[in-house]
């Protein structure tokens, strides 16, 4: 009896710890935007944490469906009513299979409606680039999402919760799809053992992982019911029932969803076999009168067979017709044809003479161009002699012009014999001699002595 009663005291003291009144409410919110998705199942418990932290700054690794990320802003709207929560997003175009550079729609229009100043939703491509981004000791809350994001995530678990503060907390979900035997599977279990975690393993899976820091009453009071991970089965049915409630009522809204397209699928087919009811009858009338209208066509075809026959004997006489034709067509053909090597040989015998005559011209034109070669070649000649001619006649003059002057030159020396002897006397150099002989001006213009060019002043001439 004191066992039990020992076992309800505890029982009852963890009922008080961890759900308060104050704190039970937010296991029962109706998420806001809700989805299909495994998820769902763990929003009782995002939302208790909320309740109990009051995050102000949070993100998420793995956006995905937006599922927990719209959770968070709803809690933190309905918390603070401000505040920033950023989605980390790796979504994948459809068509490519690659990284998507876009937030999806569906996202972009809820965020717009209700969070605006409290969702930031970012497409990522690289975990390490977001890890480093959202700064040491930033956080209140972090969710990774490993069914959400690239392969590792896992191993950077420990990296990513130094973005949290010391009062902080992390959620790791999808942890059910890691195996045991990887190192993603390693690396938690190192976590697990270097923090104080819970554990749930609905749907994907959870990890709920703190610091060391001081934190609020009913978080601590959760991670004490905890023994390796694992929540006391009082506790942990709590949350997995309600969890499984939620999950429940969205499908159960999706399969009323799904029923209520069937029916109107099935009207659609009911109403689409009266069509085809209808039309088979108006089938039937239509192959009656075809019936009808076949006998008629019977009826018309004898009628045509007459009429074929009597063509038949017309066609037979135009073939007749048609044979004469031919053969006085072949006729005609035969004597154009001879008529046609008639007028080949005489249009042979034609080229023959033009033949002939194109042959005298060329010899005409050949002719023609020696004579005017040898006129050409004449025409050089005479021009090669006129010129050889003038070079002769002015080689004379010029040869008659030399010795005139020289005679001239001679006249006037001896028109001057004081000035040769003088000259003779005084200039030593036997080339100023031959200069002065040779002319005059020229070896008075040279001289170096003023009274030589004194005296050629006063008595000039050649």
């Amino acid at each position: 009896m004191s066992k039990m009663t020992a076992e309800n005291s505890a029982v009852t003291r963890l009922a008080t710890d961890v759900f308060a009144p104050a704190a039970f409410e937010s296991l029962f919110w109706r998420p806001r935007y809700l989805i299909d998705s495994p998820v769902v199942t763990h929003l009782p418990l995002l939302f208790w944490i909320c309740a109990a932290l009051r995050p102000s700054n949070a993100a998420v690794v793995g956006a995905g469906d937006g599922v927990a990320h719209f959770a968070l802003c709803q809690a933190m709207d309905r918390f603070n009513g401000q505040g920033q929560c950023s989605g980390y997003g790796f979504w994948k175009e459809a068509a490519s299979g690659g990284m998507a550079s876009i937030i999806p729609p569906k996202l972009t229009t809820h965020q717009g409606i209700l969070y605006e100043e409290i969702s930031h939703l970012v497409p990522s491509q690289d975990p390490d680039a977001v890890a480093d981004g959202l700064g040491e000791g930033a956080l209140d809350l972090l969710w990774l999402d490993l069914t959400a994001t690239p392969e590792g995530l896992g191993l950077r678990a420990d990296l990513f919760s130094r973005a949290l503060n010391r009062t902080g907390v992390m959620f790791i979900h999808g942890i059910r799809r890691i195996s045991d035997e990887g190192a993603d599977g390693a690396a938690l279990k190192r976590l697990i053992k270097s923090k104080r975690c819970v554990r749930f393993d609905d749907e994907e899976g959870l990890l709920l992982v703190a610091l060391d820091g001081d934190l609020p009453t009913r978080i601590e009071a959760l991670l004490t019911t905890a023994k390796s991970a694992a929540l006391a089965p009082e506790v942990e049915r709590v949350f997995r029932r309600v969890g499984q409630g939620l999950i429940s009522s969205v499908r159960a809204d999706d399969a009323m969803d799904s029923k209520q397209n069937a029916e109107k699928k099935a009207a659609e087919l009911s109403a689409a076999r009266d069509r085809a009811e209808g039309a088979l009858k108006e089938i039937n009338s239509a192959y009656e009168l075809r019936n009808k209208k076949f006998a008629e066509v019977q009826s018309d075809l004898f009628d045509a067979r007459l009429i074929a026959a009597e063509l038949k004997a017309q066609i037979a006489q135009v073939q007749e017709d048609h044979s004469s034709f031919l053969a006085a067509q072949v006729r005609t053909s035969l004597e154009a044809q001879q008529q046609l090597e008639a007028a080949r040989a005489e249009a042979n015998d034609l080229r023959d003479q033009l033949k002939v005559a194109e042959d005298g011209r060329v010899a005409l034109e050949a002719a023609q161009e020696a004579a005017l070669a040898k006129a050409e070649s004449m025409k050089v000649s005479l021009k090669e002699s006129l010129t050889s001619e003038r070079s002769v006649r002015f080689s004379e003059t010029a040869t008659l012009t030399r010795m005139i002057e020289a005679l001239k030159a001679e006249r006037e020396r001896k028109k001057r014999p004081l000035e040769v002897f003088l000259i003779k006397r005084l200039v030593r150099s036997e080339k100023k001699i031959n200069k002065y002989h040779r002319g005059r001006v020229a070896f008075f213009s040279d001289a170096s002595s003023v009274a030589a060019r004194f005296y050629f002043r006063m008595r000039p001439g050649p």
